[in-house]
């Protein structure tokens, strides 16, 4: 039994290590990005399903116009709104995004806490389960 729970305790310790892991890395992306990227002013051009997916449009400096649906942690937009978008001057159309923290850090965010969590359940199961099965065998 001890070994099964070791082993499941070290699987998910290492899947909770490469989800750090991938949340550095795409932390790390965002940022060179970010150095990178300016800012135009966009407009909703209409909501793809509610206020938390809406298609948005700007133009870019070199005069080239973008449509795009935005994803992430964005809510409350409603057509014609004016949004601030950044974007890659050299790939405007390539990952454009709203200027705002919760539609630019949702990737790396959501891997550091998934993470944690299964760190710490993969840390915190083996005495939890070692107590259960001590107080068993009384």
């Amino acid at each position: 039994m001890q070994d099964k729970t070791t082993m499941r305790n070290r699987f998910f310790m290492v899947v909770g290590l490469t989800l750090l892991v991938a949340a550095a890395t795409t932390e790390l992306h965002t940022w060179h990005w970010l150095q990178r990227s300016v800012i135009a002013q966009g407009r909703v051009a209409r909501l793809n399903a509610g206020g938390s997916y809406p298609e948005i449009e700007f133009t870019a400096a070199s005069g080239e116009t973008v449509s795009y649906p935005q994803g992430g942690l964005v809510a409350g937009w409603q057509t014609g709104d004016a949004v601030p978008v950044r974007y890659d001057p050299m790939t405007p159309a390539r990952d454009p995004c709203i200027d705002r923290v919760a539609a630019i850090r949702t990737v790396p965010v959501a891997f550091l806490f998934a993470g944690l969590i299964t760190i710490t359940a993969a840390w915190a199961a083996p005495a939890h389960l070692g107590r259960r099965t001590r107080s068993k065998t009384r």
